[in-house]
């Protein structure tokens, strides 16, 4: 019998992804105010996996991505634009490295983190385009395994600790992974709403989302992340959102400064959680960069430093633009964002405003705090989602198309 090749590539990839979000919990890290606990890979690991499993399941996920799309590079299309940056980047990242004396694979860590799931994205395009191979079906199995997986941490995982405050217990890696993970689900669910026209439906449920990251995790930036996805969507929806969303984007940051003079007392770094801080630090550092730093950066590493306000460890800019531009200079820096530009791009000229939204949303995580980038994690699932979208806006294209052509 003869093996299809692509099909045993592609289904080991999702087998692959599908254990690393399984055994994702083995990694979650206990901080200095649980230590007291037993971590998950001590408490809840009968098989005696290492801690690291999820990295050692990296590393043979990404040969098998690259081994895909090196077989069906004919199939690229538009999707060739996003494999050239993640060259471009590596080969920054290879440059950096020599020029630094730091280790190849440590110094093309972000970058392997950062494409992977870009990766699965082509991948999954590509196998789409072949085999008509059914996306929706993988999105909901996936979206219902990490719902029913974090069912599972909320009932015999201990409580998160977070901020001063206990919290629901955490799956995925770190209780920010985790949030991110929560967010993509509610995203997923939330679109096979929209896609089907129950948009009360969909208002109610992304409502009662928000409420729910709120009490149950209140980590920020992946809420944001949600509700720059819901202002995109609803605003597809109906005209009076649109008209919503843009008096709130002109009168928030007014109220904010008025609510700043009134209330003296706050403080504003303390409620950035030491970003303020740490962005004159690295203000500081790169007015010292000399030109060949600006372009290949300092090396993976030397993000990290320690603050006033952050004095017990090191930390790095909780900003992954500012992370890029300190370690791998402007021309990685730069690169990033022409990554992000070409997915919006990739259905040519007219740009679907729902999938933008997701795209941007993804950059403004990355701007505000150490985003998905860095969380391969929550990040396949999110592309894994996204193909999906990219899909539906591609096929619904394509049958506009085709009956135009007919009625001609």
């Amino acid at each position: 019998m003869k093996i299809n090749i692509d099909k045993f590539l592609f289904n080991s990839l999702i087998v692959l992804i599908t254990l690393k979000l399984l055994l994702s919990y083995l990694s979650v890290e206990l901080g200095w105010w649980q230590r007291h606990l037993t971590p998950n890979v001590v408490k809840f690991n009968p098989l005696h996996l290492p801690e690291n499993i999820t990295k050692i399941l990296e590393y043979m996920i990404i040969p098998i991505l690259i081994i895909f799309i090196t077989k069906n590079y004919r199939y690229l299309s538009k999707l060739k634009k996003l494999i050239y940056i993640g060259i471009l980047m590596s080969m920054l990242n290879i440059f950096t490295g020599f020029y630094n004396g730091i280790d190849l694979i440590k110094s093309l860590e972000y970058t392997l983190k950062l494409m992977a799931p870009v990766l699965l994205f082509v991948c999954i395009v590509i196998q789409h385009d072949k085999y008509k191979f059914d996306i929706k079906k993988l999105t909901k199995n996936l979206l219902i395994l990490c719902t029913i997986l974090t069912l599972i941490g909320y009932l015999i995982f201990d409580r998160s600790y977070n901020h001063d405050k206990l919290w629901l217990p955490i799956y995925f890696a770190s209780v920010h992974t985790h949030s991110y993970v929560l967010v993509i689900i509610g995203m997923g669910f939330s679109y096979f709403l929209y896609q089907n026209q129950k948009y009360f439906s969909f208002l109610i449920f992304v409502f009662l989302y928000l409420v729910f990251l709120y009490f149950g995790h209140r980590i920020r930036t992946p809420m944001i992340f949600f509700l720059i996805y819901v202002v995109f969507v609803s605003s597809s929806i109906n005209n009076f959102f649109k008209v919503l969303w843009i008096k709130l984007v002109f009168f928030i940051p007014i109220f904010a400064v008025l609510f700043i003079l009134i209330k003296q007392d706050i403080n504003i770094n303390e409620f950035s959680s030491g970003r303020l801080v740490m962005y004159e630090a690295k203000y500081e550092m790169l007015k010292g960069y000399s030109p060949m730093e600006y372009l290949l950066g300092r090396g993976k590493g030397s993000d990290f430093i320690t603050t006033d306000y952050w004095v017990y460890e090191d930390k790095n800019s909780h900003n992954d633009l500012l992370t890029f531009l300190v370690e791998n200079g402007v021309i990685y820096a730069l690169l990033f964002l022409f990554l992000l530009f070409s997915l919006i791009t990739l259905n040519g000229r007219k740009i679907n405003i729902i999938f933008s939204g997701v795209v941007l949303a993804y950059l403004a995580a990355s701007l505000l705090s150490n985003g998905l980038t860095i969380r391969p994690v929550a990040s396949y699932l999110l592309f894994v989602v996204m193909a999906y979208m990219f899909l539906c806006i591609k096929d619904r294209k394509e049958r506009v198309q085709n009956n135009i052509t007919c009625h001609e």
